[in-house]
């Protein structure tokens, strides 16, 4: 659709005004719990790594413990927040020495020897790939080198991805919810306009009251004051137009009667020649004598039932010449 089409569809919307409000009631709170839900996302998220973490370094400071004791070994049991870490651990040059498993002794599976100095003054952390696998690690000094504790953290994506169905489906259950909350509060909120509407809808000529209205003076009490106004005008205006019609229908109406008197006078003491030009008269006499009479029962607010069409006769009114014209005058 162009933008020539789209415009008149967005002038003239085809959706009654509450399922409007309800619509944009729906999308503000889908926005919203769109907001909500990714910031939940991420503060779960930042919390179990730095759960993990902090687990992580626990473990790490246990086992620079016991290593310093010399009490530790490579085979140390760990329950991390996983039920069982890896443990390695490396000389002060940063060579990996031994792991609690086999396969993470290989060169592959060893930290950065530079991050492995690093480790060499306070405890810390580490994020990376461990023979391709991302994995957390927590590193901690001890008297030989340092120790490093380190875990897969997929149990996390696991966790998450549960988060994110269990978040999507209460996000539809939520705009489901305020579709119908959206519509109710909408037809709650326009019911003092539905009321005006129609309470508007029976003004008609014939009744031209002011609308009662007890409410605030916020957008509907101004809009039924305007509304008031405006039917005060009509009204005042609608009498003004029934006194004008009234009077002019009284004043055409007397020197209409005398004339039809006159006529009807003359029609029965003229002479045959000039009768017919009194008869046309007489009948023209009559047609405006029933347009006044139409006149008056219009300015009493009465509509004219059986009309009369005051048909032109066209040979006497049209095709027959005026005397003026016979005469020669312009």
């Amino acid at each position: 659709m162009g933008r020539a089409g789209l415009v008149p569809l967005l002038k003239t919307p085809r959706l009654a005004l509450k399922w409007r409000v309800a619509l944009l009631a729906a999308a503000a709170i889908a926005l919203l719990a769109g907001l909500t839900m990714v910031v939940a996302y991420q503060v779960v998220r930042n919390g179990l790594f730095d759960e993990l973490r902090r687990a992580l370094q626990s473990d790490a400071a246990v086992v620079a413990s016991l290593y310093s004791s010399g009490e530790g070994s490579a085979s140390t049991s760990l329950t991390g927040p996983t039920g069982g870490v890896v443990l390695q651990v490396y000389d002060p040059s940063g060579h990996l020495l031994v792991a609690s498993r086999p396969e993470f002794e290989a060169s592959d599976k060893a930290l950065p020897a530079a991050d492995v100095i690093g480790g060499l003054g306070v405890p810390t952390t580490w994020s990376g790939l461990v023979g391709g696998v991302r994995m957390e690690a927590a590193l901690a000094p001890f008297e030989l080198g340092v120790v490093v504790v380190m875990t897969d953290p997929a149990y996390i994506g696991f966790v998450l991805a549960d988060l994110s169905r269990n978040l999507l489906v209460a996000a539809i259950l939520l705009v489901v919810a305020s579709l119908v909350v959206g519509y109710l509060v909408a037809a709650a909120s326009l019911w003092p306009l539905t009321r005006l509407a129609r309470l508007a809808s029976t003004l008609g000529p014939d009744r031209l009251e002011a609308i009662e209205y007890e409410g605030p003076s916020d957008e509907v009490g101004r809009l039924t004051s305007a509304l008031n106004g405006l039917v005060g005008r009509l009204s005042v205006a609608l009498d003004a137009q029934r006194v004008f019609l009234a009077e002019t229908s009284h004043e055409l109406r007397t020197p209409l009667t005398s004339l039809r008197g006159f006529l009807d006078r003359a029609v029965r003491r003229a002479k045959p020649e000039v009768r017919d030009d009194l008869m046309d008269a007489q009948r023209i006499a009559g047609s405006m004598t029933r347009l006044v009479e139409d006149l008056l029962q219009l300015s009493r607010g009465q509509l004219v039932v059986d009309p009369n069409p005051h048909l032109v006769e066209l040979r006497s009114d049209v095709l027959r010449p005026s005397p003026a014209s016979s005469l020669g005058w312009s």
